[in-house]
């Protein structure tokens, strides 16, 4: 088999995320930033050690495209000291509720935002489904380059070729392949986060939520790799 091949046998159907810069006025609406909403006979999220999390994400499933789409909205948290050191043990937590449940508006101060753009204000998420092939920072993916290729041009002839047709605008995304794992994983990927200085790459941490089934929330994995 080819690298080309090979790079057309692993293609996954995936959700990308671009997070839009302006203002989501519906609660319902899924959205990333520095504003979440909880339900009025719920709790803020809190970490290991009492203190509030850094809320990351809500994503309203109505809003999916097929087959991911259903009627529930899942938000994703993280410990602040994650954040601040990612080398810790994750520490997360994952709020589901219906839409017809009643909110109450929360905000809580992310003293690392000026790091992570997509934590500096509330962006509404756009999704667009997208086929994607196992990423070319993947070991294996490298050791192919070393057997077809034989020489340097041939080599940068394909990546121009891979980044041309399977090339993001965002490496946020839900499904597909993550792009960095501390180690083996097995699973769905639920929500992939890409955080940093660009608001669309990210470039610092890259946290990936997985589940052993595509849409189950009950026992979720959570994964923090960094450049830091």
């Amino acid at each position: 088999m080819t690298l080309l091949e090979s790079v057309s046998a692993s293609l996954k159907e995936a959700i990308e995320i671009m997070p839009l810069p302006h203002f989501p006025n519906d609660p319902f609406t899924s959205q990333g930033g520095n504003r979440s909403f909880i339900p009025l006979n719920g709790k803020y999220p809190l970490d290991k050690m009492g203190k509030p999390m850094a809320f990351l994400a809500q994503i309203n499933k109505e809003e999916l495209p097929s087959p991911w789409k259903d009627n529930e909205i899942i938000q994703f948290y993280v410990s602040h000291d994650n954040l601040n050191d990612p080398s810790l043990k994750e520490d997360f937590r994952i709020v589901t509720f219906a839409k017809e449940d009643p909110l109450e508006y929360h905000h809580v101060s992310n003293v690392l935002a000026h790091q992570f753009t997509f934590l500096e204000a509330p962006y509404k998420l756009h999704f667009s489904k997208k086929q994607i092939p196992f990423p070319s920072c993947d070991h294996g993916f490298r050791d192919i380059y070393d057997e077809v290729f034989k020489t340097t041009h041939d080599m940068d002839a394909f990546d121009g070729f891979f980044f041309d047709h399977y090339g993001r605008k965002t490496d946020h995304r839900i499904g597909g392949y993550p792009s960095f794992i501390k180690e083996h994983y097995e699973g769905h990927l639920l929500l992939q986060l890409a955080l940093g200085h660009d608001l669309y790459q990210g470039g610092d941490i890259w946290i990936s939520f997985f589940s052993q089934e595509k849409s189950s929330y009950a026992c979720v994995e959570c994964h923090i790799f960094t450049h830091i």
